[in-house]
């Protein structure tokens, strides 16, 4: 659900105070964090992040790097809906060199473009990067800029010069209050995002959980009450059967006083 709220507020609410201008647009932080800022849970001040989420329904998009000192650490930490990691593109991953970078979708299966240094697939056609681009100080805030400035993002035909596809349909995605959580899962989030046929078999199981959640707390109640030990079997043993030590069966060591021994020491515990 974080993750929902976040790429809903930067892509797709104009209203949100944490909107981008749509897709395909970077959020660059390069200041050190203060408490206001709340994207993240726990960010780092030595790696700015920068924020792109990217809409793959119509065509893939391509994401251009600089060549970077050898010093330099940055990295591209691709996400899908799951927020599963599925692609990475950085000095630890693909150098430190120049390139660009192909981000396509489930639907997608064409090759390698030309001008393309490789391919990453997603299994889900909504996608973000958490970029971080490491900052040795306040003095390197304007070397962290120009890196970011840098950083580019464009959709397939933009990028090869050819004819835009027909537009995907716009987005519905409705806004979720944040309140306390409760034990059950009630959502009106679109579940298009998070089912495809071209899913590998192995995780469709997944998808068709997570497209068709809808738990209310009085189901889950339910749920726990049936795992309450008065529901089970009564060969279940409700505590580990081995004998418990009693307490009343320590013994406290005998002191002997060794008579041939001299000073403090002559009493010994045995």
């Amino acid at each position: 659900m974080e993750s929902y709220q976040t790429w809903r507020g930067q892509a797709v609410d104009p209203n949100s105070p944490t909107y981008v201008g749509g897709f395909g647009k970077f959020r660059h932080y390069s200041e050190v964090y203060t408490p206001e800022n709340k994207d993240i849970v726990t960010p780092n001040n030595d790696t700015p992040y920068s924020w792109p989420w990217l809409d793959l329904r119509a065509e893939p998009w391509v994401v251009s790097v600089p060549e970077v000192p050898k010093d330099r650490y940055y990295v591209m930490q691709w996400i899908d809906l799951f927020t599963q990691n599925f692609g990475y593109v950085g000095v630890r991953a693909t150098g430190n060199k120049a390139g660009s970078y192909l981000i396509a979708g489930p639907q997608w299966n064409g090759g390698t473009p030309e001008g393309i240094t490789a391919v990453l697939k997603s299994e889900t056609d909504i996608v973000g990067t958490l970029t971080r681009t490491s900052l040795a100080g306040p003095e390197d805030v304007a070397n962290v800029k120009a890196i970011q400035a840098k950083y580019k993002l464009q959709p397939l035909h933009q990028f090869l010069g050819t004819k835009a596809p027909k537009p995907a349909a716009p987005i519905s995605s409705p806004s979720i209050a944040r309140r306390r959580r409760s034990r059950g899962i009630s959502s009106p989030i679109s579940t298009s995002f998070f089912s495809s046929p071209s899913l590998p078999s192995r995780k469709r199981p997944l998808c068709a959980r997570a497209s068709g959640a809808s738990v209310s707390s009085r189901e889950n109640r339910g749920t726990r009450r049936n795992l309450m030990p008065s529901s089970l079997p009564p060969s279940t043993p409700a505590w580990p059967t081995g004998k418990r030590r009693s307490r009343k069966s320590w013994q406290p060591p005998t002191v002997r006083t060794d008579s041939s021994a001299q000073g403090p020491s002559s009493a010994r515990i045995i």
